[in-house]
């Protein structure tokens, strides 16, 4: 009975001493009361030191982004030259701006347009007499160079400024014996039937006026009003490559010293069938014009005028 009991006692201590001997060992202490047991690394895997999070620390820095560059500023293109060439047949020389018969017989017309930055142009027109041989011998012979602007205002209305100068007869005296006028129009295009099978037609509704004088008499000059309405039909039932062209002007004037006109109003359309003969090249065949008189004047201007002509534009 004794012995058992020993036997008993011995093996309690010897059973406590083996676990308090394993509890020294083992790289964790045993949990506290009321303390959650510490995870225990699995064998064979670093273990990493305890990570604390601060809510005090200050975030980290973002990596600070290079500015953008700014894209390059527009190529503006180099200005290149623009305009057209014309060369017309005219059967006679009846003036725009004195409603005058100049030149009763056939002359070759030709022109020079240029446009230029910020809608200035330059033009010059020549005309020479095929009567003679001569560049230089009657009225049918005459160089205009002519210099305007023209911009858009609020509304579509197209601004037009001009200057021109006319080189009459005997050409090589300048100034003495020429002419010039100064004047301004102001339009608006009315655009009809845009892409219609049947054709487009624009109205352009013009008023035009200017002065007109001799260049060393600007006093016994005249003021010249031509409003005007333009009126094309392109494409006209289809067909591509033709548009009808007419063009209506009332033209007054209250007389003009030098040529003894006296106040006049007259009635002046021009017309043609305009053929798109190429990309660039405009065939007017045939061209019509004619000037009537509505009022009794009196002056050596004629009651009425008519004029064929036929011209070719090569544009640029």
């Amino acid at each position: 009975m004794v012995r058992n009991i020993v036997l008993l006692f011995w093996s309690s201590f010897v059973f406590v001493a083996a676990a308090f001997a394993q509890e020294q060992n083992s790289p964790n202490p045993p949990p506290a009361a009321g303390q959650e047991p510490a995870d225990t690394p699995s064998p064979g895997l670093p273990t990493l030191p305890p990570f604390t999070l601060r809510f005090d620390d200050p975030p980290s820095p973002s990596p600070t982004a290079e500015p953008a560059t700014p894209p390059p500023a527009p190529v503006e293109p180099s200005w290149r030259p623009k305009g057209f060439l014309s060369f017309t047949l005219q059967q006679r020389y009846v003036g725009t701006f004195t409603s005058r018969l100049l030149h009763d017989g056939w002359m070759a017309w030709t022109e020079l347009n240029v446009q230029l930055p910020k809608g200035f142009y330059a033009d010059l027109w020549w005309t020479y007499g095929l009567d003679d041989n001569n560049v230089n011998s009657n009225k049918g012979d005459e160089f205009e160079p002519n210099f305007g602007w023209k911009g858009k205002l609020p509304y579509d209305l197209c601004l037009h400024l001009f200057f021109r100068y006319f080189d009459f007869y005997p050409l090589d005296e300048w100034y003495d014996s020429d002419c010039w006028i100064q004047g301004a129009a102001l339009a608006r295009d009315f655009v009809l039937g845009k892409d219609s099978p049947h054709g487009t037609h624009t109205i352009r509704p013009e008023l035009l006026a200017g002065y007109l004088s001799e260049v060393n008499d600007f006093i016994g000059g005249a003021a010249v009003l031509l409003p005007n309405v333009t009126y094309t039909w392109a494409k006209p039932l289809g067909y591509q490559y033709l548009t009808i062209a007419n063009q209506v002007y009332l033209q007054y004037d209250d007389g003009f010293d030098r040529p003894c006109n006296d106040t006049g109003l007259f009635f002046r359309w021009q017309g043609g069938l305009q053929w798109q003969v190429a990309d660039n090249v405009i065939l007017t065949l045939p061209g019509i014009l004619a000037l009537v008189s509505m009022v009794d004047h009196n002056d050596d201007r004629l009651d009425e005028v008519f004029s064929f002509n036929a011209a070719v534009k090569l544009i640029f």
